[in-house]
């Protein structure tokens, strides 16, 4: 049983310092412990601090999709360039 916990806690320190840009071992050293706000960001764990609204919005405009131009958005446009010709 040992040998799981100890198998997985080697894939967890790896992926978090892959994911993390960080060596395992500066992993290792965190002793499992627990991180907030400022010190996280300090021990490499998080990139900034914010508030969840403002996470979300970020995260949203990330993978938000442009939206389709209607036919008359396209129309207007083509219209634009040919006065601009």
């Amino acid at each position: 049983f040992q040998g799981m916990i100890d198998e997985m806690y080697e894939t967890f320190t790896g992926s978090v310092a892959e994911y993390r840009g960080l060596n395992q071992q500066a992993v290792i050293d965190t002793q499992a412990g627990l991180y907030f706000g400022p010190g996280a960001v300090s021990a490499g764990l998080a990139d900034e601090v914010s508030d969840p609204q403002a996470a979300i919005n970020a995260i949203a405009a990330k993978y938000q999709q442009p939206r389709q131009k209607t036919s008359i958005q396209m129309q207007a446009a083509a219209m634009d360039l040919q006065t601009k010709m």
